[in-house]
């Protein structure tokens, strides 16, 4: 394939199909997060490593005790269930783009 069609067609949006695009969300989702396997446990998913060094700033105030226990639950919680709507936002979208 050669590279000056394939910019053609990404830049005149010709080429695609609503499958392509959706894989391209799955990857994008995919590359976002790590997966780890544990022995007995099974695979992980943990979340990217910005968020996992939020989460893990938060944590160390609150075990050195500059933020309060449930202040840092309330951010953890807020941060996790803001993720999670990103998520399903993705996963909508995909299948929005697999329909068209």
């Amino acid at each position: 394939m050669d590279s000056h069609s394939g910019a053609s067609e990404q830049t005149t949006g010709t080429g695609h199909t609503g499958g392509d695009n959706a894989q391209a969300v799955r990857t994008a989702a995919k590359r976002s997060s790590c997966r780890i396997n544990v022995p007995f446990l099974g695979t992980l998913e943990l979340p990217p490593s910005d968020q996992l060094a939020f989460l893990g700033g938060v944590v160390t105030l609150g075990a050195v005790g500059v933020v309060d226990w449930p202040v840092v639950a309330v951010l953890v919680t807020g941060h996790v269930l803001a993720h999670n709507r990103h998520v399903l936002f993705l996963r909508d979208f995909g299948e929005a783009l697999e329909r068209a």
